[in-house]
């Protein structure tokens, strides 16, 4: 017979006996002291106490079988010790003629037999047991079987033994680092795009009717319009910077991207005036484009002089009106009239940056920018919304995990939103969003911690191993710490 079968059948015996309530149970009777459970290195759960007996008052027939019983947290899951039996005179000498003490009740050890008598010394137990994982946390409590009473039938009693809390769980302190932001006065954003406005030569005005400029052009007031027409933006700066292709003479050159600059830029105020102050457009010109020549031909496959024609531009120097005689030379006839055909319009171009800060919004609207576009709202912000809702409430955790969710390159948001996620305990939400974030010391430590956490231990270390490689300043004590913790509940 088990011993969870044996606790069964022993509490279906009593179930008319109210033991608890009796003050004259033999557990009643029995004192225990100097309770000490411990994890031994070889992986076993040792106990000893000290049982004070010498109130029991037994009979001759009677004998009281004690043997303490580790029992999990939760009652589920119970390991009975060995136990000893203590008979009165003639009990005793029965017990000894048989082959097993505890043959009634399907008991084949006992770790002593003693003989009541008034006088016996207080007895000290020891013993020990495997260790299982769900000992952690648990108690150790007494059971009693009795037999012989003249009166009564086979008994079962049961109580808690003081201070009787085994192993205690083990809390590991892990440590990381919340950042804290002051307000910032803007957060700023740019918007770029590189268009290719075809120009006919020598000519600088905008020409809507020339090849697809016409679509070029919408596509940079439909930018600046969305850009300005955002409640949530501030446009700082529209910047335009033209190049142009390398015939003709340099100066020259210089001089038409000058004007094509300043062209693009009006023709856009004049679009926009009522959305932007004049001011904020700045042009900016490159003259000739020779970087921009050398990666078209090195991506032109069908010049045969082609190789001879990047060097040409890569040794060009300051001259470049001397270069480009001596690019024609290179190519040829044939090669050049390609490049002038089919590359030269190219490099007639304008890009254009939209530079804008995202403006600062009040508590009352960070709730639906977190809602709508929470992208938007920098760490202060985020950290101000929290803070609102109290780390007590859950809501805190939300704010944090939909702000990094909006903002994954975002390190110092995900390493708040890992934080708040960890100590809500909502470990595997955790896991989820640090392994989208990017490579970053501080983030593998919460990583491995949200691990720990979860009870995955092979890849708590793993990640606890990664943050350490990158120079996370917690990952070492952490990872011994974890260390520590997964030999405490090692079976």
């Amino acid at each position: 017979m088990t011993r969870n079968k044996l606790i069964i059948l022993a509490a279906t015996l009593i179930c008319t006996m109210s033991v608890f309530a009796s003050s004259d149970t033999y557990l009643s009777k029995v004192g225990i002291s100097d309770v000490k459970i411990r994890k031994t290195s070889d992986r076993k759960v040792a106990v000893s106490m000290s049982m004070d007996i010498r109130n029991l008052m037994l009979k001759h027939q009677e004998t009281v079988f004690l043997v303490p019983v580790l029992m999990s947290a939760d009652g589920k899951q119970s390991y009975e010790l060995e136990g000893i039996a203590v008979s009165g005179k003639t009990r005793h000498k029965v017990q000894r003629r048989k082959a097993r003490l505890y043959s009634t009740y399907g008991k084949d050890v006992v770790a002593d037999t003693l003989t009541y008598r008034k006088d016996i010394e207080t007895y000290h137990y020891e013993t020990t047991a495997p260790f299982k994982q769900w000992m952690i946390g648990g108690e150790i409590r007494m059971h009693a079987y009795s037999e012989g009473c003249a009166s009564c039938e086979k008994g079962f009693e049961e109580a808690s033994i003081p201070e009787g809390n085994m192993l205690p769980p083990l809390n590991v302190d892990y440590k990381y680092s919340f950042v804290y932001s002051n307000k910032e006065l803007k957060k700023p954003a740019m918007f770029t795009r590189t268009l290719t406005l075809s120009f006919k030569q020598d000519a600088s005005a905008v020409n809507t009717k020339y090849k697809d400029n016409a679509g070029m052009i919408e596509a940079i007031c439909d930018t600046i319009a969305e850009i300005t027409g955002n409640k949530f933006y501030e446009v700082r700066d529209i910047s335009i910077a033209s190049f142009a292709s390398p015939e003709g003479v340099e100066w020259y050159n210089k001089l038409v991207t000058d004007n094509r600059s300043m062209s693009l830029a009006a023709y856009l105020y004049k679009r926009v005036k009522n959305d932007v102050s004049k001011d904020i457009f700045k042009t900016k010109s490159h003259g000739e484009d020779w970087n921009g020549l050398y990666n078209e031909i090195a991506a032109c496959n069908e010049l045969k002089m082609k190789e001879q024609a990047l060097e040409v531009i890569e040794k060009r120097g300051k001259d470049l009106d001397k270069a480009e005689i001596q690019l024609k030379k290179t190519l040829g006839t044939t090669d050049f009239r390609k490049v002038y055909r089919e590359i030269y319009p190219l490099l007639r171009r304008c890009k254009y940056n939209v530079e804008y800060a995202i403006r600062n919004f009040e508590l009352e609207e960070s709730i639906d920018v977190l809602e709508k576009n929470p992208d938007l709202l920098d760490l202060f912000e985020l950290q101000r919304l929290a803070d609102s809702y109290g780390k007590s409430s859950g809501r805190y955790a939300d704010v944090w995990k939909r702000g990094a969710e909006a903002k994954p390159y975002d390190v110092n948001v995900m390493n708040n939103a890992g934080i708040a996620l960890i100590e809500a305990e909502r470990y595997n939400e955790a896991i989820a969003l640090l392994k989208k974030a990017k490579e970053d010391p501080s983030l593998y430590n919460l990583l491995g911690i949200a691990y720990a956490k979860s009870g995955n231990n092979k890849e708590a270390t793993k990640a606890f191993d990664k943050a350490i490689k990158l120079g996370d300043a917690f990952a070492k004590n952490n990872k011994k710490q974890h260390d520590i913790f997964i030999e405490y509940i090692a079976e």
